[in-house]
């Protein structure tokens, strides 16, 4: 049985998550049967990217033998330290939040403080009709339960997000094509990561930490095995936009790009290693160079 304070967030979450995304385009079903909608596409997590890596970031037991990312809704817990009142990190995104975590791991091996991630492919930082089916939906309400517990109990907790931002709204707009599943996923997040970001910044003593918008590889711009430097602009576009877009709603911005990229040009490798793994994600070998941008965000 639920103890009475999780209890209680349990029904915020569901609340929050009904309240806000109820009308979700093309997703939206009746408050009637409490079901799932019948005419919901039904698409498997496993449609997910997974990133081709030749490191591994995440324990296997957090991911499964076969993958790099996981594939199902859970907590995956990387480092313990003290007791549950000290400071907590946890980390919440897609496979732009996986590709920077060694520098979080790094950080939080450092500084000697616990940290829990919560991630999986093609599922950003959002909050979405608890009705929608797959994995991603109930990742967004254990996170949001995880931390809305800690923020009941006055235990401090800082939130670090990632996501593909730009991916995200390029296939919403139309200039990226992509498969069924991706395209569900971009709609999904065009409501639910405000949701998630506004649901989290009402919590107390929750610190909200924003990645920014890393390269990616546009098609057709790079033929040689991703293997080729980039303008800046085409890399990593609207980039200014998306800073602002953070900053309104994080409390602080962790921005990796300049380890990348000079002012004009993104480089294919950063001291003798691939930049990339594919078009879409960084190569997870470089981001131990991230490590000390993230002082702050592990200074509490």
């Amino acid at each position: 049985m639920l103890s009475p304070s999780r209890l209680i967030v349990a029904l915020v979450t569901a609340l929050v998550c009904v309240a806000t995304l109820a009308t979700v385009p093309g997703l939206a079903v009746e408050p009637t049967s409490g079901q799932p909608a019948t005419d919901t596409p039904n698409y498997s997590d496993d449609d997910a990217l997974q990133p081709p890596s030749p490191v591994r970031v995440l324990p296997t037991r957090c991911t499964g033998r076969d993958n790099v990312i996981p594939v199902r809704a859970r907590p995956c817990r990387i480092t313990r330290f003290g007791s549950k009142d000290r400071p907590l990190v946890v980390v919440w995104g897609d496979s732009h939040a996986w590709q920077q975590t060694p520098a979080i791991i790094a950080e939080a091996e450092r500084t000697r403080t616990s940290l829990v991630v919560f991630q999986m492919g093609a599922c950003p930082p959002m909050l979405i009709d608890p009705r929608t089916p797959g994995e991603c939906a109930k990742m967004g309400r254990l996170v949001y339960e995880f931390v809305a517990t800690r923020a009941l109990r006055g235990l401090p907790t800082t939130v670090i997000l990632g996501g593909a931002w730009a991916f995200y709204r390029g296939v919403r707009e139309g200039s990226i094509a992509t498969t069924d599943y991706l395209a569900r996923q971009a709609a999904l997040s065009d409501d639910g990561i405000p949701a998630a970001l506004r649901a989290l910044g009402k919590l107390r003593r929750t610190r909200l930490v924003g990645l920014a918008q890393m390269p990616m590889i546009p098609e057709g711009a790079c033929a040689e095995s991703y293997a080729c430097d980039l303008p800046r602009a085409q890399a990593v576009p609207d980039e200014e936009r998306y800073k602002r877009w953070l900053a309104r709603r994080t409390d602080l911005t962790v921005d990796a790009t300049g380890f990348v990229c000079s002012l004009e040009v993104c480089l294919a490798q950063v001291d003798g290693v691939p930049t990339y793994l594919d078009a879409l994600h960084l190569n997870p070998e470089i981001a131990p160079e991230f490590t000390p941008l993230y002082r702050e965000a592990f200074a509490g």
